[in-house]
């Protein structure tokens, strides 16, 4: 006997493909996930937009003065 792991349910044989698409249509599990990644790939673009931006500063504040008091 099959196990249907997205609906947690055991399937039957005579269970049609139209059935099981109908159910995986209806599922909602998947939802919060998709948008933990959302969330995750935000913060990820908002740490990189920071760390260019500090990058930036340094190289302009600090870097920048440094090498032209040896030019």
């Amino acid at each position: 006997m099959r196990l249907n792991l997205l609906m947690n349910r055991k399937t039957t044989a005579k269970e049609s493909s139209m059935e099981r698409m109908h159910s995986l249509i209806l599922d909602d599990t998947a939802a919060s996930s998709v948008e933990y990644g959302l969330l995750l790939a935000g913060i990820a673009l908002a740490v990189a937009a920071s760390i260019t931006a500090l990058g930036t500063a340094v190289v302009n504040n600090l870097y920048t003065p440094a090498v032209n008091l040896f030019h």
